[in-house]
This record gives C-alpha cells, sequence and structure tokens, in this order.
C-alpha cells in the first residue's frame, strides 16, 4: 500500500475521482486527492527532511519516512496509484508546477513519464473526464494527452506560463481526437494562432490570440450562431485590426444596450450577446439560452434529485450504522443535512466523529476554532452580529453567530470517543488597537468566564469525560486550567502545558498603553521577565489528571507548588518560586 493510502487509511478499491499534483518549491510536493468515500478532497504533502521525508495531510497527521528523498516517495505513491488505485470514471487529473524552477519542471517531467511508461506498459491509457495540464512545448503536450484515452475527455485546461509569451502552433494538437472530443477547451499563459473553425465543437472556450480582425469575430459569433453546442466565447487579444472599431461593431451589431443583468452589450439576432471591454482588451460571446433550454436544465436537476428509495435508505438505521461508523465529523455534518430522516438517524446512533484535535482562540471580539480530523481541518469563526473583524490575514472556512458556539461544541464533542490528540485553548485579547479604541479588562474577562461555562456544559452533555492526550492552555490565571482539567478524562491525559499572561500583557495586546503607564520599562513590549507573575497550582495537582500526566509544561510564570507534587512527571519544565535545600535532597533521593 502507499504512504499516502496508509495515512489516510483507505483502501486501494477506494475510487479516485480527482488526482492533483503540484510542485511548487524545491522541498516538497503536493498531492491532492479526491475519493468517492470522502467529502472533502485531500491534501498531501512530502516535504523535504535533509536524508528523510516528512508526509504531512494535517498538523496531527503526518508521518516520517526515513532515508527517502520526498521526490522519490512522491513518485513512489503515484506509482502504487497508476497500478493499483482505482481511478473513477469521471477523474480529473491537475499536474501544475513552478516553470522557474529547474528541480520542479523535473519532478513535472517525471511525473507525465509515468503516466506514458503507465500507458505503454498496460496498453490501456487512462480514461480521465478533466484535464488539467502544464507544459513546456507542444511536442511534450502531445505525448502527454497520448497517455490519456480520448473517449473519456470533456474538460481540457492547458497551460504554459513563459514570461515571453509565444504564438504556439496547436496544429498537431487540434487534429488529436482528445482536442475534438473536449467540450471545454481553455488555453492560458500563451497566445494561438488557429482557426477559430476548431473550436466549433466546444460549449466553452478561453484564450488568448496575438492580433484579432473583422473576419475573426464575424467567424466567432457565427460559430455561436450556428453550433448547437457554442454557448460561451472568451477571447484576449493583444491588438485589434486597426479598423476594428468601436463604430464599426455598432454598425456591425448595432449599439450597445444594457441587459437584464446590467451589463452594456451588443444582442445579436436576440440570441446572442456580445461584449467588447477594450481596456482589458478582451471579447466574450454568450449565446442567450431559450426557454427549451432552461426546461431542459430543469430536467436535468430534477432527474438528479436522490430518489425516493435512496432517502429511505438514509432514514434506515441498520443500513446506517454500517455507513457512519467510516465517517468522520466534516462527513457527518454533510450527512446531517440530506434530510430529516439522516439528521434523526445520526443523532440515535451518535457515531464518533473521530475528530482528532480542537483547537480554541478566544479575541476580544470573536472566537476562532479550528477542528482537525484525519485528513482534514476547518476553521469557524465566531463572531458577535454587527462586529467588525479583519479576516484578510486569516484562513476562515464558515463564519457563524457567537450566540451558537455553545451548541455547536455540544454537537462537535457530545459523541466524540476516541481520544484527542490535542486541546489548545488560548484564552486572551488580540491586538485589536486599530479597531476597538476603549477596551476594558473586565469586558473580555467576562467573556473568558462565560467561554469557562460552555466548555462545561459541553462535557455535563457528555456521558463520559472528554479523552484528550495533551492540554494545551494559554490564560491569564492558571485557576482556569482546573476547571477544563478537571473534566477531562484521567487516563487519557499524557501532557499538560500552560502559559500564563499577565494583566499587563494582555492590555497590551487589547488596547494602545502609552509608555506613561509602564514605570518599570521603556518599551509598550512586555518583557516576561521584568514582572514575574507567581501563581499558586495547589489546587491544580490536587487532581487525578495532574498525578497521571506523564509531561508538564508552564511558561511565562512563577510557580508556587510542593516539590512532591512534581516528582511523578518524566518531564518537567517550568519556573519555581523558590527550592529548599530539602527539596534537592528529595529530588536525589526520588531521582
Amino acid at each position: 500500500m502507499s504512504y499516502a493510502f496508509e495515512l489516510l487509511q483507505v483502501l486501494n478499491n477506494d475510487a479516485i475521482r480527482e488526482l492533483t499534483i503540484f510542485a511548487s518549491k524545491n522541498d516538497f510536493v503536493q498531492l491532492g486527492l479526491k475519493f468517492e468515500s470522502l467529502v472533502k478532497k485531500v491534501n498531501i504533502f512530502y516535504i523535504y527532511k535533509e536524508e528523510d521525508t516528512l508526509l504531512g495531510v494535517t498538523r496531527y497527521n503526518k508521518r516520517l519516512v526515513e532515508d527517502k528523498n520526498y521526490i522519490d516517495v512522491a513518485r513512489e505513491d503515484l506509482f502504487h496509484f497508476l497500478t493499483n488505485a482505482r481511478f473513477g470514471e469521471d477523474i480529473e487529473i491537475c499536474i501544475r508546477y513552478n516553470h522557474h524552477n529547474e528541480e520542479t519542471v523535473g519532478i513535472a517531467n517525471c511525473v507525465y513519464e509515468q503516466f506514458k511508461n503507465h500507458s505503454q506498459t498496460t496498453k490501456n491509457p487512462i480514461y480521465a473526464r478533466s484535464l488539467h495540464l502544464q507544459f513546456e512545448n507542444v511536442s511534450q503536450l502531445h505525448s502527454i494527452l497520448t497517455s490519456f484515452n480520448p473517449t473519456s475527455i470533456k474538460e481540457l485546461r492547458i497551460f504554459n506560463f513563459k514570461r515571453v509569451k509565444k504564438i504556439l502552433d496547436f496544429g498537431s494538437i487540434v487534429e488529436m481526437d482528445h482536442w475534438k472530443n473536449a467540450k471545454i477547451i481553455s488555453l492560458y499563459g500563451f497566445f494561438v494562432n488557429i482557426p477559430f473553425e476548431n473550436f466549433s465543437h466546444c460549449e466553452d472556450v478561453t484564450l488568448k490570440v496575438k492580433r484579432i480582425s473583422a473576419d475573426d469575430i464575424q467567424t466567432l459569433v457565427n460559430i455561436c450562431s450556428i453550433s448547437p453546442s457554442s454557448r460561451h466565447f472568451h477571447i484576449d487579444y493583444s491588438c485589434l485590426n486597426k479598423h476594428v472599431t468601436e463604430q464599426f461593431l455598432d454598425k456591425l451589431y448595432g449599439e450597445q444596450q444594457i441587459n437584464k443583468s446590467g451589463k452594456l452589450v451588443r444582442l445579436i439576432e436576440n440570441k446572442i450577446e456580445f461584449v467588447h471591454e477594450s481596456f482589458c482588451k478582451s471579447i466574450y460571446i454568450y449565446k442567450i439560452s431559450d426557454k427549451n433550454d432552461v426546461s431542459m436544465e430543469t430536467s436535468k436537476v430534477l432527474t438528479s434529485l436522490p430518489s425516493k428509495s435512496a432517502m429511505l435508505c438514509l432514514s434506515n438505521r441498520l443500513i446506517m450504522e454500517k455507513i457512519v461508523r467510516h465517517f468522520d465529523f466534516a462527513e457527518l455534518v454533510v450527512l446531517r443535512r440530506v434530510s430529516r430522516g439522516s439528521r434523526r438517524c445520526v443523532d440515535f446512533l451518535k457515531p464518533d466523529p473521530k475528530l482528532v484535535a480542537m483547537n480554541i482562540t478566544m479575541k476580544t471580539a470573536y472566537i476562532i476554532v479550528d477542528v482537525f480530523g484525519r485528513y482534514n481541518n476547518t476553521s469557524i469563526l465566531y463572531k458577535y452580529p454587527g462586529t467588525r473583524v479583519a479576516t484578510s490575514f486569516l484562513k476562515i472556512d464558515h463564519k457563524a453567530d457567537i450566540n451558537n458556539l455553545s451548541d455547536d461544541l455540544v454537537q462537535l464533542l457530545k459523541n466524540q470517543k476516541t481520544a484527542l490528540k490535542e486541546l489548545c485553548a488560548t484564552l486572551k485579547p488580540l491586538n485589536e488597537r486599530n479597531y476597538y479604541n476603549t477596551t476594558k479588562m473586565e469586558d473580555w474577562q467576562l467573556s473568558v468566564d462565560q467561554f469557562i461555562g460552555m466548555f462545561q456544559a459541553t462535557f455535563s452533555s457528555r456521558d463520559n469525560m472528554l479523552a484528550v492526550e495533551k492540554l494545551n492552555l494559554t490564560t491569564t490565571c492558571l485557576t482556569r486550567t482546573t476547571q477544563i482539567l478537571e473534566n477531562l478524562d484521567p487516563v487519557a491525559i499524557k501532557t499538560i502545558a500552560l502559559r500564563t499572561m499577565s494583566f499587563l500583557e494582555a492590555c497590551l495586546q487589547s488596547v494602545d498603553v502609552s509608555r506613561s503607564v509602564l514605570p518599570y520599562s521603556n518599551s509598550t513590549k512586555l518583557n516576561k521577565f521584568s514582572v514575574p507573575d507567581v501563581q499558586s497550582i495547589n489546587d491544580l495537582a490536587s487532581l487525578e489528571q495532574w498525578r497521571n500526566a506523564n509531561e508538564l509544561e508552564i511558561e511565562n510564570c512563577v510557580v508556587e507548588c510542593d516539590i512532591e507534587k512534581l516528582v511523578h512527571f518524566s518531564k518537567v519544565d517550568i519556573r519555581l518560586r523558590s527550592i529548599s535545600s530539602e527539596d534537592v535532597l528529595y529530588l536525589k533521593e526520588v531521582s
């Protein structure tokens, strides 16, 4: 089995619907896979690690392949896919790389060679519905296309990103059955000089030409008008022939008018919209759908809806019990939305969402929840309605009302059976001085208390304690750690990692504090060692979870604690307020 399949825990008979290979730098290769059994596409990274290769899916799903170069590992996996894996009939294959980097170009060439060798060895070209291919020259593209069966191809997207845009001769390409069977053709990054009649079989066309003439424009309009398949042309050009002016187009196709979408178009025979954007040097030609087209699309939608028998299967608990045991949290969320019956079934069966980790970051005006599954992660931004939050620097998948956070946490964790590798919570405000001029300490501290209450409500919704291997908590007060740690399964906990934030440090990150209020510092940046924060951990040390943990790390504060409460840890990294000679002798005895 391939390294990627082992990491994802999928089998060879699990059909691949999408395969993406992307080499952008000289230290990693990205492989994207989408399976019929999975909701989302999964990205696997093959990362250079000196003599080894690090394979990673998410932060918590990694493995190290020793004594193998990352390129060799990626090639081995691709060879496994081509020889053993099952490809879906409608598979989409995408191969992209950084053409400025010789190593990434070499990786792409190796990939193409593997496809070609597979086709020649098995005498069975791969069936692919959609091809997204980057190439160096036309002869290479021709060779690449022969690796795929032309009868299945419906979409061709071709890329060539040379700095100097050249006019490429596609004469040999347009004669291939791959070209003739494609309904969607998009050419990016280069000019082509082929008759537009070679696109008459297409539904959708995007390309770039060096120069376009009046005859070319009329040919495009005629193709769109006569051909039953042609619906959309997008032509970018470098220059127009001198006599192709707006006045010429007005005379040929009439003056511009505003269509139903509010765009300026030239309407041709009430069935074609012609758009010329001279500033962008682009021409768009659309065929207006008539009532028959609309009814056909409606018919397609209706026939694609789930059948009554399929919906009944989703409500059958015996069938669903066998299905949902293989699902993770993302797939269960989708399944619950399919129908009322499927939602009731999932709620009755209470399948394990198989969360791997959860990262919760509390800021002044919002909370971010990162949920990690076996092969994907989802980021959710919770904020108060009407609150303005700058999210351009954040990778957010979903946004939600902060009032729904408590219910969402319950839904995510109430059926979790497998142990979380890490529960990470950062309860501190963001440096939002540009957006919030007056933020009082008690405002966000009250929110922290509310958040702790939400967590305790989540724990109380479960039949047993939540199993967590590592608790990683950042807060202003270690007593908050006690409130969370006491609700975790004492058998599962292995590591406790804590970081405290002083009142002053929190203020500096939430408001613009002037230097005049810092008598012991000449900088608005707080030196965490200049004002040590002394905190007692006796209450924390009395918990069973504390006694069962193997590793302890406490950062950014000085700890008051009896030395006897630390000796059971195999690894300790803390700052003690004081240590006596008796403590030293005791440590010597127990070590």
